[in-house]
């Protein structure tokens, strides 16, 4: 719509003011003409900032109290059509990172210092638990994020689900939450909308019987236990040894579940056969562990037998236990201790692991906020400071601090600038590739 201003002034000035003034009517009139021989243009499209002229840009910044200078990097339209969002977002991260980039046309990084201010015991310890299920009906992968049913008799208890992770046929580990009351034992059930399933067993804690020699911090160690006609995999680490390179304490890699006793892990740690002397274990004909050469070994201490055993010394008579009664009590599980024949530091790994139902990897911290010797700040009040934070960007603050003050930087904060330093290089080196085909050679 295109507007003759002159015409407009019998609208705007009274029916007295153009009779009693007919001069200042006049001027009026005049005034009008001249600023549409000046720039006559269509009022709409002057209010509308995408087709305003140059000019008026100006007004709109008067208009949303913007006085900030002209950078060279800012289009001055799509920011004053993207203000508004700007102050709504006001003191959020994304919204410095906007403006930096529209200023500079550099990506800017916003830090806290203090998230690098030592706090007094303030470690964030995380450790993952997990039951094992054998599942009976639902699909168990859809509990994630839900709070479920743990049956026991005469019990229940309510445990969160983090993550679910499928083991073999219908067998799932079940990260859970680990606060949680009661205590969960083997053969309780899960409920959830349909899904039900029995927690199988796991080891829950192991004793280092025999620390051998020649281990290093973090070897992995791979126990193969066979139970229930099955082998079992259960995946260690050493995390600790003595000075001797004697296993002094493990963690667990990867749990195996569906063991039917506890067990004991048996490894040699020696390749060169010393002797003749030879430990034998089977478990219902199966071979378990089998070690060779313990070196010399001279008496034995029996710590227990597994079903069907079989157990030979060189040099004796040679005995097989094949009576169950034997040991008075079936305990399922059988080893045999050198009390003289190894001396202080056999070569052989003994660990005696115990079986339940919550399996617990280690714990670790998320966090290194209470840690003395890590790149930590006292507070000061000033910069290290719960109320601080920091823009790195390649600019000096002083191009852009009355801006961030003006639009975007809550009341009460402290601001800090930091240079991040970005340079472009050109190499100047032209390669080339040849490329043989057939005889021809191509470039």
């Amino acid at each position: 719509m295109s507007i003759d201003l002159k015409s407009v002034v019998s609208k705007q000035l009274p029916d007295f003011a153009r009779e009693d003034y007919p001069l200042f009517t006049a001027f009026v009139e005049a005034y009008y003409e001249y600023q549409d021989q000046y720039e006559k243009r269509n009022i709409l499209e002057l209010r509308d900032i995408d087709q305003t002229i140059d000019e008026y840009i100006q007004f709109f910044k008067n208009e949303l109290d913007i006085f900030g200078e002209n950078y060279a990097y800012i289009n001055q339209r799509l920011f004053l059509r993207k203000v508004k969002e700007l102050f709504i977002a006001k003191g959020i991260e994304s919204s410095y990172k906007f403006l930096l980039k529209l200023l500079f046309n550099k990506t800017a990084e916003i830090t806290y210092p203090w998230d690098s201010v030592l706090k007094a015991s303030d470690g964030k310890w995380n450790q993952d638990m997990s039951i094992f299920v054998d599942v009976t009906a639902g699909d168990i992968t859809t509990l994630p994020g839900n709070r479920i049913s743990v049956l026991g008799p005469n019990i229940t208890i309510k445990v969160y689900v983090n993550r679910v992770k499928h083991i073999r046929d219908n067998i799932y580990e079940v990260f859970i939450d680990k606060n949680y009351y009661g205590n969960i034992q083997v053969d309780y059930t899960i409920s959830y909308l349909g899904i039900t399933g029995t927690i199988i067993p796991t080891t829950v804690s192991y004793t280092v019987t025999v620390p051998a020699t020649g281990y290093n911090v973090g070897d992995l160690l791979t126990c193969n236990t066979v139970s229930n006609g099955q082998t079992i995999t259960h995946l260690l680490k050493v995390t600790k040894i003595d000075d001797n390179g004697g296993v002094v304490a493990v963690t667990t890699i990867r749990f195996g579940c569906g063991y039917d006793a506890g067990f004991y892990f048996l490894k040699s740690n020696v390749a060169v056969v010393t002797s003749n002397s030879t430990i034998g274990i089977t478990k219902e004909s199966i071979a378990q562990y089998t070690l060779n050469d313990d070196s010399i070994v001279k008496k034995y201490t029996d710590y227990g037998y597994v079903l069907k055993p079989t157990y030979t010394e060189v040099g004796a008579t040679g005995v097989t236990y094949g009576d169950p009664a034997y040991a008075g009590d079936i305990l399922q599980n059988f080893y045999q201790e050198s009390e003289s024949g190894q001396g202080d530091n056999p070569e052989y790994l003994l660990i005696r692991f115990e079986i339940g139902a919550v399996a617990k990897y280690q714990g670790y911290y998320s966090t290194n906020d209470g840690f003395l010797d890590d790149y930590m700040f006292i507070q000061d009040s000033y910069k290290w400071q719960k109320y601080s934070y920091i823009v790195t960007v390649d600019e000096a603050l002083s191009k852009y601090k009355s801006l961030l003050k003006s639009y975007l930087h809550p009341a009460g904060t402290a601001l800090f600038g930091e240079y991040q330093v970005q340079n472009t290089f050109e190499s100047g080196v032209v390669g080339s590739i040849e490329l043989s085909v057939n005889g021809a050679v191509l470039t």
